[in-house]
């Protein structure tokens, strides 16, 4: 049986599991001892299958601003897995980003473009930032973790345990990555909310966030250990 890897990891949510949520409760419960619960904001609802449901309109999951949630110059993986139900519209599934303007841009994030296609990454500026787009698409109503790793300089992402590409859109050299927002599941969360919400509609189960770039094979083995159908 696959489990986790547990070396590094700052939050860890799984809708089916009871520890981590109570079915009724407005709050998820993080699973590691950082304790970065969340709070399921205006409607987060949860289906018969135990898994949260997003409507697109205004919900999401504000798990707050911990410390241990930016990670400076130090690498970091992140991965959700989910089940998109708006194709051809983009959205941010998971958030830690911000936007101002006049090049004000710090945080990482993983959206979903119009076209599809999953675009991660991190940024300590506009000037200054490493992005990447799968080059797999993700299908309308089928089940997909996405997972962003930040190593050194390079922003990767994977699909499913795989690997599918490098650094695609890059700019400068990206340092720290502080950003002052909350990290969210289900939109993004710029101070120019809702302008830029990009709200996600869909089905999310299980989120995870290390302080550490995860090998291959680790992140294969926790596609293994969280994958289902819902």
């Amino acid at each position: 049986r696959h489990k986790l890897a547990t070396v590094g990891l700052v939050l860890n949510v799984d809708s089916n599991n009871i520890i981590s949520y109570n079915n009724g409760s407005s709050r998820v419960y993080d699973l590691t001892l950082k304790r970065n619960n969340g709070t399921l904001t205006n409607g987060v609802s949860v289906t018969n299958r135990n898994v949260f449901s997003f409507d697109g309109i205004n919900d999401y999951i504000d798990f707050g601003n911990d410390s241990s949630l930016d990670f400076g110059s130090g690498n970091f993986t992140a991965s959700i897995l989910f089940r998109y139900t708006n194709a051809g519209s983009r959205c941010t599934i998971m958030n830690k980003f911000y936007y101002l303007g006049g090049g004000t841009e710090n945080g990482f994030y993983i959206d979903i473009l119009s076209s599809g296609k999953i675009r991660s990454g991190f940024e300590t500026n506009a000037s200054n930032y490493s992005i990447t787009d799968s080059t797999s698409f993700v299908d309308n109503n089928k089940v997909f973790q996405a997972t962003l790793v930040r190593k050194n300089n390079k922003a990767s992402i994977y699909l499913n345990g795989r690997f599918e590409s490098e650094n695609t859109l890059s700019v400068g050299n990206v340092s720290t990555i502080t950003s002052p927002c909350n990290f969210t599941i289900g939109r993004r969360n710029d101070f120019q909310a809702p302008s830029f919400s990009n709200y996600f509609i869909g089905y999310v189960k299980s989120c995870q966030i290390y302080n550490r770039a995860l090998s291959n094979e680790e992140i294969l083995n926790n596609y293994l250990a969280v994958k289902s159908i819902f």
